[in-house]
Order: structure tokens, then C-alpha cells, then sequence
């Protein structure tokens, strides 16, 4: 009881930090971000002034869902974070428990990149179904048992689709001609080929959605400028070329005032 008590003052105070954090950073110029590791790294190689909001896990479903809800949305849960493997992830799971939707100013770019509709996942609490977060099914504890159920990937088909324009149109509604940016992750060194033919089939669906939209931008590196870092055990951390290419074509993209 003492040990959950604790747990839930200490997922408190970081989730007041990362409220206040997000106050000082969308009442100055700034960048609505949803990115991994890749677009976020890249982004801050293009030493832009604008301060990027980021909420690395929210899924397209969540985001659509905090916009339409506003504050009526139902919160991610903090009692869930325990079933998350590591600190680091679990701050960015803490993410999610703010909108961009209550920003103070206009953000002057959306950028986003592939990760979270490749491999985020949507957990949910066996007792109470409005208790969730999403994660990768890596970041959750195996031992998790019965209490946490997964609702698995979204797929990448036409309802996929449809969650992206009802996006893309709310947020143009609120902030009309916001240039969006969308960066696909590298699948060069993937060999799973469930995994090749989500990556294939999101690189398809995004291309359509850009034919429907102004003012919307695709940055994704050619295979032959890919390298994977040599230490790490992840297919999906790169070498600094990487990032700096992507950065650039950021650059090209985005002017500061």
C-alpha cells in the first residue's frame, strides 16, 4: 500500500512537470510534434528557435479522439504505468496525458512520423476498460498476466485512412494551413515481413492522404543513405547521417520568424 502510494505521488509530480512544461512551451512559438526517436532527433539537429511539443505515443486514434473529446477525453491511467518495463518510457507514456488541443498559441508546423501507427500498441485494464496507455508490446512487462489486455495494431487499411483526414481536417480547422510534415522510419533493415508490409502499405496510404491535402510534405530517406548504428540492438537507430539528412530537408521545410 505504502510502495503504490509512493508510486502514484511520484507519477504525479512528473506529470505536473510535464503540464507545466507544456504551458511555457505552447505560449511561445512552437512545433506540435508526434515523434520518435527519428523525428525528434532530427528536428533538434535543425536548431530551429521553435520549441517542439512532443507526444511521442500519440497513436492517430488517440489524437483524433483528444481533439474531437477536448476535455472530455478519456486520460490515459497512471496506476497502469506500472506495468511498463522502463522510467524513460514511462515518462513518454506520460505524455499522454496532455492535448495539444488547449495550447496557448498556434503551433507553426505539425511534424510526425511514422512510428506510433507502425508499432504502438493500445493497453487496456481488465477491470476497467477506460483505463489505457499505448506503448510497444516490447515496453510492457511480461509478467503482466491477466490484468492488461492488448487491442493490438491498428491496421493500415482504409479505416487507417479515414482516422488520418478526420485528423488532418480538424486540425486544419482549428490551425487552417498548418504545414504538415510526415517522416517515414527506414525499413531498410527489417527482415520481418509483416512488419515490410505494414511499413510498404503505410508508405502507400500516406501517399494518398498527401494527394488529398495542400501543403503537405513526405520526407523519406532512400534506402542507400540508411545505416544502422552498430551499437545498438534496435533496427531502428541510426547512424548521425541520418539524422542530419532529415534534418535538412526539415530545414528546407521550416522557417523560423
Amino acid at each position: 500500500m505504502i510502495l503504490k502510494l509512493i508510486r502514484f505521488k511520484s507519477n504525479s509530480l512528473l506529470s505536473l512537470i510535464y503540464r507545466l512544461r507544456f504551458m511555457y512551451i505552447t505560449r511561445n512559438d512552437w512545433v506540435m510534434g508526434r515523434v520518435a526517436c527519428l523525428g525528434s532527433r532530427s528536428f533538434e539537429n535543425t536548431k530551429s528557435n521553435y520549441k517542439m511539443y512532443n507526444l511521442q505515443k500519440g497513436r492517430i486514434d488517440f489524437l483524433l479522439d483528444s481533439f474531437e473529446k477536448g476535455k472530455n477525453q478519456t486520460k490515459p491511467s497512471l496506476d497502469l504505468l506500472k506495468f511498463i518495463v522502463r522510467d524513460d518510457i514511462k515518462k513518454i507514456a506520460l505524455q499522454q496525458f496532455y492535448s495539444f488541443f488547449n495550447a496557448g498559441n498556434a503551433p507553426k508546423y505539425l511534424i510526425m512520423d511514422s512510428s506510433s501507427e507502425m508499432a504502438d500498441y493500445k493497453f487496456v485494464s481488465a477491470k476497467n476498460k477506460e483505463c489505457f496507455f499505448f506503448a510497444y508490446f516490447s515496453d510492457v512487462k511480461r509478467n503482466s498476466g491477466t490484468d492488461l489486455l492488448s487491442s493490438g495494431l491498428l491496421n493500415i487499411d482504409a479505416s487507417l485512412m479515414g482516422l488520418y483526414l478526420r485528423f488532418f481536417a480538424a486540425i486544419r480547422s482549428k490551425y487552417p494551413d498548418i504545414p504538415i510534415i510526415y517522416i517515414h522510419y527506414p525499413s531498410k533493415f527489417e527482415k520481418r515481413q509483416s512488419l515490410l508490409k505494414r511499413h510498404h502499405n503505410l508508405r502507400k496510404l500516406i501517399r494518398q492522404v498527401s494527394h488529398k491535402l495542400d501543403n503537405f510534405h513526405i520526407i523519406d530517406i532512400p534506402d542507400d543513405k540508411v545505416e544502422m548504428q552498430d551499437s545498438s540492438d534496435s533496427l531502428y537507430h541510426f547512424t548521425a547521417s541520418v539524422y542530419s539528412y532529415i534534418s535538412k530537408e526539415i530545414s528546407v521545410l521550416i522557417k523560423d520568424e
